[in-house]
């Protein structure tokens, strides 16, 4: 689990985080599971605070409490609540959840047509992807029938397409979305948004992010 860095103190980062606010309770469990500022490491209490924005809807969140169940991090292993947390991951187009779910069900599901189609949707929303996930692809769709094959494509591509124009959410708990966008004159255009309160702690990991986007 990864995050950019906000300088803020620990305690005012919790009482954020039990304010209810989904991005500090993410971080916050970000921070006890790996043992990060000052705190001692405890996958449960990080857990619970990540489990806490998930259920808030936060996308980040969902794929780490997904992990997490799947892993038995911090809580029992159960299958279902960690599948049911990436594939709400997914709806939000996580790319990674994406890739989890492909390979989860390849190998342990052995359900190649949903690996087939989580895989699709990883390679159409992810310039991240390696060769042998190309390889994976090929070797799947070899595996179904062909019309299966046609229409799994099919239904992959239609939820590629139909993927709305949406801002960019900060890595990976902030709670400031930034859209970056070009003008009738071909300059850029950025724009900062957060229906959060506490929207000046993140400012500085917002201005971070947008030179990253724009180099």
């Amino acid at each position: 689990m990864s995050w950019f860095g906000v300088n803020m103190n620990i305690e005012n980062l919790r009482s954020i985080a039990d304010k209810g606010v989904a991005w500090a309770q993410g971080r916050l469990g970000a921070y006890y599971v790996n043992g990060s500022e000052g705190l001692i490491p405890s996958a449960e209490l990080g857990h619970e605070y990540i489990v806490k924005a998930a259920m808030q809807g936060h996308k980040q969140a969902l794929y780490d409490a997904g992990h997490m169940f799947l892993e038995g991090i911090g809580c029992i292993a159960d299958s279902d609540n960690g599948l049911h947390f990436l594939t709400e991951a997914a709806k939000k187009y996580h790319t990674d959840a994406f890739l989890r779910l492909a390979k989860y069900s390849m190998i342990t599901l052995k359900n190649y047509e949903m690996a087939y189609y989580y895989y699709l949707l990883y390679m159409g929303c992810s310039d991240n992807h390696e060769k042998e996930d190309k390889e994976t692809l090929s070797l799947i769709s070899d595996l179904l029938d062909v019309e299966v094959a046609k229409s799994t494509y099919k239904e992959a591509e239609d939820l590629i397409n139909s993927k709305p124009p949406q801002s960019i959410e900060m890595l990976d708990y902030s709670g400031v979305y930034v859209e970056i966008s070009q003008n009738e004159n071909n300059e850029t255009e950025i724009s900062l948004a957060t229906d959060d309160e506490y929207f000046p702690i993140a400012l500085d990991a917002a201005h971070e992010l947008i030179e990253q986007m724009t180099t």
